[in-house]
């Protein structure tokens, strides 16, 4: 008995060793296979004409790497404005690691998404359309037929069981941001010109079925800005704390000059709110301060 159990044990562990073989060899032919016909070459024969289709403007990439085991990285990523060969959209770096052994368990999990020097600008032009504009009027011209297929999903999914997909992205991470807005519409010989500089944002253990942290930081025309709370996908609500230093506020006289009985020379604006949000609101609470105020009143010299 104990010859044949002595053999059973070491049928048993030859088989383990060949199937642990086995799976290494294939996963290895795999990431082998994976690497020979997915190149980066045929990626952008075959994406980005997709792409650029898509957008309706020119698309270029520096450099593609495709690792199957670790992820996906683009680096010095443009996508053109569609008037001129202006950036829309730059991105210094993109990348992208998963975990591929956890599909075999029926989860999605994404070790960490990186943008770094992520850079956007906005423009509306004189008579209101933004150069985006041609993204989201295709989509507005079938919005009807999406209003009326979304109402009877959603009155389908009233007796339905939602399964949420099993995905979990530990870490995104975007650094050295920029956003730009041109506002050329009531002056487009000089037009008005805001910034978002040295944009950071972190999110960690971000699932669609729970809140996960957040925090964000930049300087809105040289004023800081500090972000930071838990948000919570499903439910659309979240917890932020937000401050903002010393805001100067005749920057953006354009847009109240009209409405203001009077000039205003000088004011920064401070804030330390509780933010609370909810499925189509926002509420707040904290403190407001306003900080070398010149105002000059028409009615009161």
């Amino acid at each position: 008995m104990t010859v044949l159990a002595g053999g059973q044990m070491s049928k048993a562990s030859k088989i383990l060793i060949a199937l642990g073989v086995s799976i290494v060899f294939l996963l290895v032919s795999f990431s082998i296979l994976v690497k020979v016909v997915v190149t980066p070459e045929k990626v952008r024969e075959t994406l980005l004409p997709l792409a650029k289709d898509a957008l309706q403007r020119e698309i270029e990439i520096g450099g593609i790497d495709i690792g199957i085991f670790a992820g996906v990285t683009l680096s010095d990523l443009r996508v053109q404005k569609k008037e001129t060969p202006d950036d829309f959209i730059s991105v210094g770096l993109v990348a992208l690691n998963y975990k591929l052994l956890a599909l075999l368990t029926g989860e999605i999990v994404i070790d960490r998404v990186i943008l770094e020097n992520p850079r956007i600008e906005v423009v509306r032009f004189a008579d209101g359309h933004f150069n985006f504009s041609d993204l989201t009027e295709s989509k507005d011209s079938h919005s009807a037929e999406n209003k009326a297929a979304k109402n009877e999903t959603d009155q389908s999914s009233e007796t339905a069981v939602d399964s949420p997909l099993d995905l979990l992205i530990k870490k995104v991470s975007i650094s050295g941001g920029e956003f730009i807005f041109v506002d050329r519409m009531n002056y487009s010989n000089a037009p008005y010109r805001y910034s978002f500089n040295q944009v950071n944002f972190d999110a960690s253990d971000i699932t669609l079925d729970k809140a996960f942290p957040i925090k964000l930081s930049a300087q809105l025309n040289g004023s800081q800005i500090e972000l930071s709370g838990r948000y919570d996908i499903s439910t659309q609500s979240g917890e932020l704390d937000l401050q903002l230093t010393a805001l100067d506020l005749v920057k953006f006289s354009p847009y109240y000059r009209d409405t203001l009985p009077g000039k205003l020379g000088s004011a920064q604006l401070s804030l330390s709110l509780e933010v609370l949000l909810r499925h189509e609101q926002i509420d707040s609470k904290g403190k407001l301060q306003l900080e070398q105020l010149d105002l000059s009143l028409n009615d009161l010299p």
